[in-house]
């Protein structure tokens, strides 16, 4: 299991998303197994995967990520 925690979901949006560094994030109960959930401001969520399988999915994915958080605005 992928120690995901609230610090580091923090880090990897600022590093990643600087233009929503400002938002607040909160972290949701409401969480499955393979998934921890945060509300990133009042309209955006963060997903991290805990196992490290979705995470490798997840990386080929990563390229179309920009066109997501483009097209959502």
């Amino acid at each position: 299991e992928i120690p995901v925690t609230e610090l580091l979901t923090r880090q990897l949006v600022d590093a990643t998303f600087q233009e929503f560094a400002a938002l607040l994030l909160q972290p949701l109960d409401a969480t499955g197994s393979s998934n921890l959930q945060f509300r990133l401001g009042d309209e955006l969520l963060v997903r991290l995967s805990r196992q490290p399988v979705v995470a490798g999915r997840l990386k080929r994915r990563r390229a179309g990520l920009g066109y997501w958080v483009t097209a959502c605005r």
